[in-house]
């Protein structure tokens, strides 16, 4: 429990929340928040190569895929995006942008920030 009254969430309803249930909040899940035929495909690869994850093997239930996924994985772990049936992450790599552009806008950004301190 992380706030007195408020139930704790389990690993499968915090993935939902974040999901299929986070679409319908924002009125999209009829083109997106789920694997259906017909929705955008928005999605997240993880790489599962580190060894101190549990193993999972095919018969895996949605409950221990949504532990691994909420107890182990970090964004360290994040392999791949596609956006709309398009790769803008790929094995670790930008792909919509070079790094140069990302590391200006950053740049950018900071300076502007700071200098409105």
């Amino acid at each position: 429990m992380l706030i007195s009254g408020i139930q704790e969430l389990s690993p499968l309803q915090l993935v939902r929340m974040g999901t299929i249930n986070g679409a319908h909040a924002l009125g999209l899940s009829d083109e997106t928040g789920s694997i259906e035929v017909g929705k955008k495909a928005d999605l997240t690869f993880f790489s599962l190569h580190d060894m101190r994850l549990p193993v999972i093997s095919e018969y895996t239930s949605a409950e221990s895929l949504s532990s691994l996924l909420v107890n182990h994985l970090t964004s360290r772990d994040v392999s791949d995006v596609m956006i709309n049936g398009e790769f803008y992450l790929a094995k670790g790599e930008v792909m919509t942008m070079a790094e140069e552009e990302i590391v200006a806008g950053f740049r950018a950004t900071h300076a502007m920030s700071s200098g409105a301190m």
